[in-house]
Order: C-alpha cells, then sequence, then structure tokens
C-alpha cells in the first residue's frame, strides 16, 4: 500500500526550489558577464592610454568574473596576452595566449620573433609553450 507521500523527485516544492535556483544562477552569471566586460572595456581604454599595468589588472579582474568557457573568455586572454607583450614579459604573454582558444600560439611566437632579431628569444618562448 501506498502512503500519502511523494518522494522526493516528485514533490512539486522540491521542482520549483530548483528552477528558482536555476533562474538565481542564470542571473547570477549575467551579472558577472556584465561586470566582466565592463572591466574588460576599462583595461581597452587603459591599453589605448599605453597604462599596461593598470589595463592588466582590469583584464585579470575581467577573467576571474567571467563565467568558465564563455565565448568572451578568450578575447580577454587575447588582450592579457597583447599587454604583457607590450610590458615586454614575453613568458607571460605566451601563457596568456596559450588560454586564448582563437589564438595561433605559431602566430605568438612569430610575433615575438619578429622583435628579437637574435632569436633567442623565441627559443625561451619555445620551451615555456613545451
Amino acid at each position: 500500500k501506498k502512503s500519502g507521500l511523494l518522494s522526493g523527485s516528485q514533490h512539486p516544492g522540491k521542482k520549483t526550489m530548483s528552477a528558482a535556483a536555476s533562474l538565481e544562477d542564470a542571473e547570477d552569471e549575467k551579472v558577472f558577464l556584465e561586470r566582466s566586460v565592463e572591466f574588460s572595456q576599462e583595461g581597452d581604454q587603459l591599453m589605448q592610454k599605453r597604462q599596461y599595468v593598470k589595463a592588466l589588472q582590469f583584464y585579470e579582474q575581467a577573467k576571474k568574473l567571467m563565467p568558465k568557457g564563455h565565448e568572451l573568455s578568450s578575447s580577454v586572454d587575447a588582450n592579457r596576452a597583447e599587454c604583457y607583450l607590450l610590458m615586454n614579459r614575453h613568458a607571460d604573454a605566451v601563457s596568456a595566449a596559450a588560454n586564448a582558444n582563437r589564438v595561433d600560439m605559431r602566430e605568438v611566437l612569430h610575433a615575438l620573433g619578429a622583435q628579437d632579431a637574435g632569436g633567442d628569444l623565441r627559443n625561451r618562448c619555445a620551451t615555456v609553450v613545451s
């Protein structure tokens, strides 16, 4: 004989709570994404002013707030890589570029090598990548 109690999966309140939690998570993610975009845009403005240290700080904050796997994440990583490159922090530039899904590491190494006529920089960066 069945009791009048509903199992956890059949309880209507449980389903509503899950939907509410899911909606709250989606709203939180939206807020984090919006804030991340704002930080990234501020970083872009600082890059134009050649204030690379400050720009990098904004890009780092944008990266922290960006939802994992979001399509804009690679753009933030590419901006970080450019910032590091302009600060002559080549190993950090390669590392940030490696995180950017859309950046071809051969292009990054080629750009770095073009700045280092002796080729030593290319060898050091290749070591970081491998």
